[in-house]
């Protein structure tokens, strides 16, 4: 960790990690950047102001420009900390659409984002149009390689369970886990040929379609499959699964995850061009 000199000779406290907080710091950095990546989008900066006021201020769009930029400011130096993330969201899908429109890389602008938040020490991360809690890049590979998959029901699920895990208001793990499990469902029943195929029973047709692993890993989804199917678990019907914790939901969203593009680069030698 590169510290600078106050902090390296503690005449200031060193930052640290900020996960469900934000200081002034952060919010100002993200004030500016948010203000002046809508001002480059020269002959659409009006357009994009009036689009925040319909869409997510939900003001009316007979006020001028600086009144929306006021706004803009309050949201991010004095709204709560989520709010202010659901607000960088919203305003960076539109910065990308523009780029896309204007046919220029989005890229710098997400990396600028995320020096931002690395720089002031924010648990969170740009990633994959959401804002997420922060992981190592492995991990966020892996999950990225798998929504961006050629399996339209495998990148749902998983998805699906991206946005439960990254809610920063009102997390929902529970769904998230049982979207991440069923992503692994999913790729299963697409190897095997039945839509609806329980995970269990699919896992056991695998070697039988041309995908041949090891015992102990069937063994182990299995068994994750049965934590989320229990008496105690999220898939049961009519039982509220209230005990998922944020590292329950993140070790599934990994694990299903990893376990998928496996699945997927096994059966893909198996397909004959």
């Amino acid at each position: 960790m590169n510290y600078n000199f106050a902090e390296r000779y503690g005449y200031v406290e060193v930052k640290v990690m900020q996960y469900e907080s934000m200081d002034d710091d952060l919010r100002m950095r993200l004030l500016n950047f948010v203000l002046m990546h809508i001002r480059k989008v020269q002959d659409s900066y009006e357009g994009i102001l009036l689009y925040l006021a319909k869409e997510y201020f939900l003001v009316s769009i007979d006020r001028y420009s600086y009144e929306y930029e006021e706004m803009i400011k309050n949201e991010i130096l004095n709204e709560n900390w989520y709010k202010v993330y659901s607000f960088i969201e919203f305003v960076m899908k539109l910065i990308v659409s523009y780029c896309i429109k204007y046919k220029v890389s989005s890229k710098p602008i997400i990396d600028e984002l995320n020096r931002i938040l690395e720089v002031e020490k924010a648990g969170y991360k740009y990633f994959s149009n959401l804002i997420v809690p922060i992981t190592n890049e492995e991990e966020l590979n892996s999950i990225n390689q798998t929504i961006n998959s050629k399996y339209d029901s495998v990148n749902k699920h998983i998805s699906k369970a991206l946005q439960f895990y990254s809610n920063r208001e009102n997390p929902d793990y529970e769904n998230s886990i049982k979207e991440s499990i069923s992503g692994v469902e999913a790729i299963c029943c697409i190897i095997v040929g039945k839509d609806n195929a329980v995970l269990s029973s699919a896992l056991d047709r695998l070697k039988s379609n041309g995908v041949k692993i090891h015992q102990a890993q069937i063994e182990a989804f299995k068994k994750l499959y049965g934590y989320t199917s229990d008496e105690n678990g999220i898939r049961h019907a009519g039982i509220e699964f209230v005990n998922a914790s944020f590292e329950d939901a993140k070790f599934m969203l990994i694990s299903c995850s990893s376990f998928i593009n496996y699945l997927i680069v096994k059966y893909e030698k198996t397909i004959v061009i």
